[in-house]
């Protein structure tokens, strides 16, 4: 920070001298600093000289560094540095020869150290950059020359218009002080205190002048007698001593507010902590220094074993703790302990609107979710929610609470994107290609005098153009048991009606709608050999099948059901004696239904007809999602099944034998089974953040693993195979205020985020590939770009490195990170449809799907609104109470499939997953409710 420095005279009684930048080098250019804040490890220490002891000190912002003013035996104030590793050393500084330090303090923004010293009948406050590793200061300039006494050198990480400003104490009369500042330039030198509370000559004519043209007024100057000041906390709330010996408060808020007393700290030394939730208050002959924050009566006692010489520092991150004690022999050393008291790492607290009992629990648990008051429909809209657009005084835009970016509002974003791929082909290639199969089935029939084949395809095809006034419609719109009239299957054999009921996204317009009928339809299609025959024989019917089938197949998985005709379809894996009886006895399938690794692990974890060794739970009926990650390998799902497995002894067996296969997923080719390594890495996630709860963050996080795979299961509702079981700027100011922005944390998943990204990226290729859906392309390599680049975030994060801050302000614009693309996902379905249908853009993200079915009925998984939180995560050395949403999950038994809107009218009373709970206790807006029913 090496400048010219000229001097300029502003006239006083006392021959005060402030010092200025010299124009050339303009003034000091701030940047709010991006550097890891560490601590030293406690139980370090450095023995002061014989006589010695600590007039102040402070600790460098990155936490490496202790400076240190020494008074000697003879009362000379000496500068030591201390880099927490050998002996406090006297650093080279010609400026200081001769003088006496008196106070010091590092600068916020670029730790460079600011010195008051005295010698020669004046004082001066300088600025050194510490090279430590050469024993050195070196001389950065003069702020301020005085013949007055000056004391007590503050500084925080604030900006007053732009610029840098430190405060210090200045001798009105003996024994009698005043507050001062000036710029971290030495210019716009201004009184905050005065005997006769108003400007005298010490402050700068330019600024008691102020600009009437643009609204902007004097400081106001608060009366006091005599004021030395103690600290200034990050919010601009300073601190200082009155001649009674009481601590005042003073709030800026584009000017100084009039001073208040501050209760229960007379006769102690008060200081903020970094973070500005804690104040440090120490009083001599008390045990170690309590930590204190009065909206919120919170009292922490830190390092009560000991008893302080002389008022300790905290580092910036507020992990230690460094003061001085006694030593043998009557000497006094340094030494440094831990601070372990809850939220004294976190910055930025005061900016998260947080009830008592809210804050509570993020003292205590890290992290505090909650059902949010607003009815939230995606879970972008939490996140726009923290977005201030006009707050007046030319801001705009701001965020002003730290951000958590969470996987899961990717994982919304990434359901959308396979959605509209998967979708777009549905509507432009497979609802087609079933048309051109009807058509085909109803030439061979004519051909070759089959008139049931004709009169299948004919009542097939009038469902797929969404004509349900034939006798089989009627059936259809009716959505009960009944014999199909065509016959669809064997004469008199009840088809289950209520499973045409369209759902998933199937639900989002006619055509779709109509597809879903017509294919359900068709595959419960039983042939008689004749007709098989005829069917098997014509090429153009078989091609015009193999084409429909085709249309989806790089999304599904294998199936392990008999086919009617060979259309190249995989066949799953499943040994032949682990398919269960009731599935090996059903009619062949005209579409190959999925049957993949989550279908599996679910089945297997119930009771079903087997050989030995496949999985069979005796006497359960029906999943639930624990089973699920527990499969995929979860040691928490596990845990929290502890009493299901108590009930049914033959699940542990069963979830150990699936989460043997699901070891796979690491090397998975295909989508679906990419799909669930990303749900097997955020619920098998072996981290737990520092400051939470491991139990409620392992919850959590099976909470989220789950969400994202019910959007999966609900875009294939159709293909896949079901289970079973057997301010504006008009007002006035002085200087305008700025505090540090706020930053942001990533979820720390770094290895799901990269996945997630893998799997846009597998979309975007398939995307590319098809016509219909190629102009999703793009934004989908964009969207797993950014997903790649939050993982990355999430890797440093995790580290302690600092982003940079183009990193931050993507986390901080997390919103329109998964807003836009799912928008872009959802609305291009409307331009896709051939017939101009209207799908809503875009849908409430509340979801349901049907996945497994017994006698005591269906078994679905849904998601609900997202729940809105604040977590505490780790950046830079420090913790940051950010601010997102994660999912809701539920599950629901129901007699009959549950739609989307059934979903939706009935989600706020729909009770949650027992192992779920803890994650938002004492919630009351969510009423124990009735099972929703179709």
């Amino acid at each position: 920070m090496m400048g010219v420095f000229a001097v300029l005279q502003t006239g006083t009684d006392s021959g005060e001298v402030q010092a200025q930048l010299a124009p050339a080098h303009g003034p000091r250019q701030l940047e709010w600093p991006l550097w890891t804040m560490t601590a030293p490890k406690p139980g370090l220490e450095a023995a002061l000289g014989a006589g010695e002891s600590v007039v102040t000190m402070d600790v460098d912002p990155r936490g490496s560094l202790v400076a240190v003013a020494v008074r000697d035996p003879a009362g000379t104030g000496t500068l030591r540095l201390w880099d927490l590793r050998g002996k406090p050393f006297r650093p080279a500084a010609a400026a200081l020869d001769g003088r006496s330090v008196e106070s010091l303090v590092f600068a916020a923004f670029d730790a460079s150290l600011l010195v008051l010293s005295s010698g020669g009948g004046e004082w001066r406050i300088q600025r050194f950059t510490v090279d430590a590793a050469g024993n050195k200061l070196l001389d950065a300039g003069t702020l301020v020359k005085s013949r007055a006494r000056l004391g007590t050198l503050i500084t925080a990480l604030l900006q007053f218009d732009g610029a840098e400003r430190v405060f210090y104490g200045r001798e009105h009369a003996p024994g009698r002080w005043q507050v001062m500042t000036v710029r971290g330039d030495g210019s716009r030198a201004y009184e905050v205190t005065a005997p006769g509370g108003k400007p005298t000559r010490l402050t700068d004519p330019k600024v008691s002048a102020g600009n009437a043209d643009e609204n902007i007024i004097p400081p106001r100057v608060q009366k006091a007698d005599s004021a030395l000041p103690l600290s200034l906390g990050p919010r601009g709330t300073l601190l200082w001593r009155a001649g009674n010996g009481s601590v005042m408060a003073q709030k800026y808020e584009d000017n100084w507010k009039p001073a208040k007393k501050l209760a229960g700290a007379d006769g102690a030394e008060e200081m903020f902590t970094a973070n500005g939730y804690f104040r440090m208050r120490w009083r001599k002959d008390a045990p170690g220094v309590e930590l204190v924050n009065d909206e919120h009566q919170r009292r922490e006692r830190v390092a009560a074993e000991v008893t302080f010489l002389s008022r300790p520092v905290i580092t910036a991150n507020g992990r230690a703790l460094i003061g001085e004690i006694a030593a043998a022999g009557g000497a006094s050393m340094l030494r440094t302990f831990a601070v372990t008291a809850p939220l004294a790492a976190v910055r930025q607290l005061d900016t998260v609107a947080l009830e008592p009992k809210d804050i509570e629990r993020l003292a205590r648990d890290g992290m505090a979710l909650s059902p949010s008051r607003n009815p939230w429909e995606q879970i972008y809209q939490p996140y726009e929610a923290l977005q201030y657009e006009d707050l007046g005084c030319g801001s705009k835009g701001d965020v002003l609470q730290p951000v958590f970016a969470s996987i899961d509002g990717f994982f919304e974003v990434l359901n959308a994107g396979f959605e509209g791929v998967f979708v777009i082909a549905e509507q432009q290639l497979s609802r087609p290609a079933l048309k051109d199969v009807l058509a085909q089935m109803a030439r061979v029939g004519k051909e070759h005098h089959h008139a049931r084949l004709v009169k299948i395809a004919e009542a097939a095809t009038k469902v797929l153009a969404g004509n349900l006034s034939h006798p089989e419609g009627k059936l259809i719109r009716a959505e009960r048991p009944a014999p199909s009239t065509l016959p669809i299957g064997a004469p008199g054999k009840n088809v289950s009606f209520a499973d045409f009921h369209p759902r998933g996204p199937y639900a989002g317009s006619p055509h779709l709608q109509s597809y879903f009928r017509a294919f359900k339809l068709m595959n419960q299609l039983e042939l008689s050999p004749a007709e098989h025959d005829v069917l098997a024989q014509d090429q153009a019917f078989v091609a015009a099948l193999r084409h429909w089938t085709d249309v989806q197949r790089p999304f599904l998985a294998g199936t392990r059901r008999k086919l009617l005709f060979d259309v190249g379809a995989k066949q799953s894996d499943m040994p032949r004696e682990c398919i269960p009886a009731r599935v090996s006895g059903e009619p062949p399938l005209l579409f190959p239904l999925a049957w993949s690794l989550d279908s599996e692990i679910l089945e297997g974890s119930v009771m079903r007809a087997v050989g030995p060794g496949c999985g069979t739970v005796s006497g359960r009926l029906l999943p639930n999602g624990l089973d699920l990650l527990a499969g995929l390998g979860s040691a928490k799902a596990r845990e929290l099944s502890a009493q299901e497995i108590a009930r049914y002894p033959g699940l542990k067996d069963a979830q150990q034998a699936r989460a043997d296969a699901a070891g796979r997923l690491s090397s998975a080719t295909t989508f679906v089974d990419s799909f669930l390594h990303a749900v097997q890495l955020v619920s098998t996630a072996k981290l737990v953040p520092e400051a939470i709860s491991a139990d409620l963050w392992q919850r959590r996080l099976l909470q989220s693993a789950l969400g994202g795979w019910v959007g999966l299961r609900h875009t294939l509702v159709l293909l896949n195979e079901e289970g079973g079981t057997e301010c504006d700027d008009s007002f006035t100011r002085f200087e305008h205020m700025t505090v540090e922005p706020a930053r942001g944390a990533v979820d720390p998943l770094p290895a799901a985020w990269r996945q997630v990204g893998a799997l846009l990226g597998q979309l975007a290729d398939h995307a590319g590939k098809t016509p219909a859906a190629k102009g999703l392309t793009k934004e989908l390599r964009q969207t797993a770009a950014a997903a790649t680049r939050f993982g990355a975030m999430a890797d440093r994060q995790l580290t302690g490195q600092p982003l940079t801050s183009d990193e931050y302000y993507a986390i901080q614009n997390f919103a329109a990170a998964i807003e836009h693309p799912y928008i872009v996902f959802k609305s291009v379905l409307k331009k896709a449809s051939e017939e101009g249908a209207d799908i809503p853009m875009p849908d409430p993200m509340m979801k349901i799907v049907d996945i497994q079915r017994a006698s005591s009925g269906i078994w679905h998984v849904a998601v609900g609104r997202p729940i809105e939180g604040v977590v505490l995560l780790g950046d830079r050395g420090v913790l940051l109470p950010a601010s997102g949403a994660v999912y809701s999950y539920y599950e629901v038994v129901a007699p009959a499939p549950i739609d989307d809107k059934t979903w939706r009218a009935q989600v706020d009373s729909a009770p949650r997953p027992d192992w779920a709970k803890p994650l938002l206790p004492g919630d009351k807006t969510r009423k124990s409710g009735k099972t929703p029913q179709p």
